[in-house]
């Protein structure tokens, strides 16, 4: 064998072992994260769906309708949020389903297909800093209206931000009134105004707003000695701490620090056994 074949293989193994222990260290650092419990996920949101009746009209082309149009409004406000906490839902939505009759009447007018927008009120009241009302611009996307059937439109869009209030209590989100913005496909601008009708629940979200955390404050104390304090490792007791992640956190590092020796270790019995 050539010298400078064996310094390739020396630089080989070098590279190797370098690729190894940072696989190892890898590993290690993440069971140590997994058993601390650092990574932190954020509020559960609890997904609603809630149907409605209303009723609605076109004024404007003079389209009346009798029959009841179905909404299915979507959110996903998290179902808890600490006092004077900010939350939100990630999308408020809409399922519109034209009443039996508006489908007639639109198929005869031969609308094939239209796209827009829909302006949907709602109402924040209870735990909040600011009660009131509310409006959510939803998109429609090009929808096409089937020859038969029900005719149904999806329009999406989001929540405004909201602040829970200083007090515990439960914030509640109820649907309104809406309006349709929609050109069909032959360019024809179609309005149409929806009312909820009366006699049922609207709330589409509840939000149990809990007391806050209190804030961490350290009382005044004597004044220190004058002896220096030695410090050393920390020392692990079988009985409880002030703080219970305290012992989690010195066994995750343990843990990570054992992963990295062990398979580090496997990685250098390798090496030597193909330095052989």
């Amino acid at each position: 064998m050539s010298r400078s074949t064996g310094h390739e293989q020396g630089a080989s193994r070098r590279h190797g072992t370098q690729r190894v222990l940072g696989a190892c260290g890898a590993l290690g650092v993440a069971a140590g994260l997994t058993i601390t419990g650092i990574a932190v996920s954020g509020p559960a949101h609890a997904a609603t769906t809630t149907k409605l009746a209303y009723t609605c009209s076109a004024p404007a082309i003079g389209l009346t309708f009798s029959d009841p149009w179905s909404v299915s409004v979507q959110t996903d406000y998290p179902a808890t949020a600490p006092a004077g906490a900010s939350f939100t839902s990630t999308h408020f939505d809409a399922s519109v389903t034209a009443g039996d009759d508006a489908a007639t009447q639109f198929r005869a007018l031969a609308v094939n297909s239209w796209s827009g927008s829909v302006k949907f009120s709602y109402a924040v009241s209870g735990a909040v800093a600011s009660p009131g009302d509310r409006s959510s611009t939803l998109t429609v996307p090009t929808t096409t209206l089937p020859a038969t059937g029900p005719v149904v439109t999806e329009a999406k869009g989001a929540a405004a931000p909201e602040h829970a209030g200083d007090k515990p209590g439960t914030a509640t989100v109820t649907a309104g009134d809406f309006k349709a913005s929609l050109t069909t496909d032959s360019g024809v601008p179609v309005e149409i105004d929806c009312t909820l009708a009366a006699g049922q629940d609207a709330t589409v979200a509840s939000v149990d707003v809990t007391a806050a955390s209190p804030s961490s404050s350290t009382s005044p104390s004597s004044s220190p000695s004058s002896t220096s304090a030695t410090t050393g490792p920390p020392i692990i007791t079988d009985g409880g701490t002030s703080n219970g992640n305290d012992t989690g956190i010195l066994i995750g590092a343990g843990v990570a620090a054992a992963g990295v020796a062990v398979l580090g270790a496997g990685a250098a019995r390798r090496l030597r056994v193909g330095r052989k």
